[in-house]
């Protein structure tokens, strides 16, 4: 499928498998924000349903987000995946940050999806945490855990990771 402007590729958590603990073991309460590489150039049509007024947009001018809740005022912890733009057939940085007030985190799975047409280059380390995370490219899996299993904490805006995609060229 060759890439045209205004193509959207998604990129998302599949939150109920994501699971980021404390040092207790106990699970945080984190929001999960999805996000996806655009293609930029003519006007883009949104696609949302035809007759329905209830729905929330489901792409829109708004920031791109899952069917999970919105992100906690104050307090809570959120998991970005960036919306950004990429030209066709290039290479397209797609970062991941931790935002808000990281109360201590010592270990996380995340499982990710992307768009069957982006072809995954390359992972790249964030500074959020220390150490050195499992990747698994194929399933699009990143493990971490603290190495003495103690409580890290994240800056507001750190980036956890950043995945490199390349785009579909266009015909």
């Amino acid at each position: 499928a060759d890439a045209q402007p205004g193509d959207e590729y998604p990129v998302t958590f599949r939150s109920d498998l994501c699971k980021v603990i404390d040092q207790e073991g106990v699970k945080l309460d984190v929001t999960f924000v999805d996000g996806k590489i655009v293609i930029p150039g003519a006007a883009t049509t949104t696609k949302t349903p035809a007759a329905t007024t209830t729905a929330a947009p489901a792409t829109s001018a708004a920031p791109a987000t899952s069917t999970t809740k919105s992100a906690p005022v104050g307090k809570g912890i959120v998991y970005e995946i960036a919306t950004v733009e990429g030209e066709a057939g290039a290479d397209v940085d797609v970062p991941i940050t931790i935002k808000g007030n990281d109360t201590g985190t010592a270990g996380m799975v995340l499982e990710l999806s992307a768009d069957s047409n982006l072809k995954l280059k390359r992972r790249l380390n964030g500074s959020a945490y220390e150490g050195a995370p499992t990747w698994n490219a194929t399933t699009l899996t990143y493990i971490w855990n603290a190495g003495d299993g103690r409580n890290l904490v994240a800056a507001d805006g750190a980036t956890l990771t950043t995945l490199r995609f390349t785009v579909p060229a266009d015909a």
